[in-house]
């Protein structure tokens, strides 16, 4: 929802450069959700444990 009110819409490619700042919870290091962050042009930037 956020990349499509940011952003306008949610094709692939659409947010490339943005970094996304996230922990080691399983929700961010699942294949669905890094996939589906890559696909949109985000760059995963995980926070030190």
């Amino acid at each position: 929802m956020g990349v499509r009110h940011v952003y306008g819409n949610t094709l692939a490619g659409v947010a490339r450069g943005l970094s996304l700042r996230m922990d080691h919870g399983t929700q961010y290091l699942s294949d669905h959700f890094l996939n589906q962050t890559k696909d949109w042009g985000i760059n995963p930037s995980f926070a030190s444990q």
